[in-house]
């Protein structure tokens, strides 16, 4: 299957053939650049909301439970390992 660079030119930088499989589409898509940054911005986003509770002990048993994700833990969510 053809895929085209920015100026409509044929590319082949993809290497897919008819024998790819589903996880090779996603992969053009979901980049590691991209998984980086939703681990990174789901880890910011969960202490942000964690930092808002007013409630003392409830604030520190989330803080206490909450780990960071990891790439790898990305993966296995979203089926890609």
């Amino acid at each position: 299957m053809p895929f085209f660079d920015k100026c409509g030119q044929p590319s082949d930088k993809f290497n897919l053939s008819p024998e790819s499989l589903e996880i090779d589409y996603f992969g053009l898509f979901f980049t590691p650049s991209l998984l980086i940054f939703i681990v990174f911005e789901t880890n910011k986003y969960t202490t942000e909301i964690i930092q808002r509770i007013t409630n003392v002990s409830v604030k520190q048993k989330l803080m206490d439970l909450w780990k960071p994700i990891t790439v790898d833990e990305l993966k296995c969510f979203i089926g890609k390992k």
